[in-house]
């Protein structure tokens, strides 16, 4: 997922056959964001809230394209978007990471059951063990948002301790690279 177009259309130029969902781009206008994945041939949206609405939403399902908001911690609000046509909510359970939030969650997996309704994509702090965790209290549950990230070395050879060569706060002598491995990992913990 991303929000330039330009990353989008080159993706798909490279790899033609891969589902694409756009992301929220700042625009405040709720069709803008449907607009655009029309127009790119998206799969699905990443709707951000408040920035969306039913009219969105219809013309976005009638386009063949899919619809995610970012984000629901809540149940009576993960109903309403339920109620609207919403096919995946996001959620943390309203904690820093979803463990911390797993009671929510199960309301939210309780709830989506309940009315054969949209999908939970659990997120926050997801890897493998978490997956496992999840899967042993809620059997049900099986979709997950993770990076995946692992600090590697960089190659940046001039270091100079305390004197930041990129953004203050990040560290410019690792990159955080998706990780085969854990993505593995989570695959296993997520199908046995």
């Amino acid at each position: 997922m991303t929000s330039s177009d330009e990353n989008i259309r080159r993706v798909m130029e490279y790899a033609p056959d891969l589902k694409v969902c756009v992301g929220w781009d700042g625009n405040k206008d709720p069709m803008s964001i449907v607009d655009r994945a029309i127009a790119l041939g998206a799969y699905k949206v990443q709707l951000f809230k408040p920035y969306f609405n039913q009219e969105s939403i219809d013309k976005a399902h009638a386009n063949g394209i899919l619809c995610n908001v970012f984000w629901a911690d809540d149940p009576d609000e993960a109903q309403k978007y339920f109620e609207m046509g919403i096919d995946t909510v996001l959620t943390s359970g309203g904690a820093g990471n979803c463990t911390a939030g797993i009671e929510t969650i199960g309301h939210l997996l309780a709830l989506r059951d309940e009315v054969n309704g949209p999908e939970v994509l659990i997120g926050a702090g997801v890897n493998a063990k978490v997956i496992a965790y999840f899967r042993e209290h809620y059997p049900l549950c099986r979709s997950f948002h993770m990076s995946g990230k692992a600090d590697i070395p960089s190659a940046m050879v001039f270091r100079r301790e305390g004197v930041p060569m990129g953004i203050p706060g990040f560290d410019e002598w690792h990159i955080q690279q998706t990780s085969e491995e854990a993505v593995r990992l989570a695959k296993e913990a997520l199908h046995g």
